[in-house]
């Protein structure tokens, strides 16, 4: 009686821990496919009047904050100084969300004809 009791308890516990066993592994690959999307690299592009230039340095999503971009920027300004009205508007801070979530590759970013922006040595 005892025995068919065990038997039956091991049963079920073995039913529990391949279902619990299956779960964790759709979780693993989950995790690893998230994980391997952040080391995916960001294209930023400034999108000018008359042109769009793509920088050559590529940022890893995992990276990409706005003080990344930012920085990135400014290596590519004249004088190490902009003012881009675009990056203090909502569809910015939207567009870095939606990078670092994974469902954009490229971040655009408008220079419009009154920002402080003059880009140095790169052809668009």
């Amino acid at each position: 009686m005892i025995m068919e009791f065990l038997k039956i308890i091991y049963m079920y516990i073995d039913i529990i821990t391949t279902i619990v066993s299956f779960i964790t592994l759709i979780f693993v690959f989950r995790n690893w496919r998230n994980a391997k999307k952040q080391q995916e690299p960001v294209k930023i592009v400034l999108k000018f009047k008359d042109r769009d230039v793509t920088l050559p340095i590529e940022l890893i999503r995992k990276n990409f904050t706005r003080a990344e971009v930012f920085g990135l920027i400014r290596v590519f300004d004249k004088d190490h100084q902009f003012h881009i009205e675009y990056t203090s508007t909502k569809e910015f801070f939207e567009q870095l969300l939606e990078v670092q979530e994974g469902k954009k590759d490229t971040f655009s970013i408008l220079i419009g004809k009154d920002d402080k922006f003059i880009i140095s040595s790169l052809k668009g």
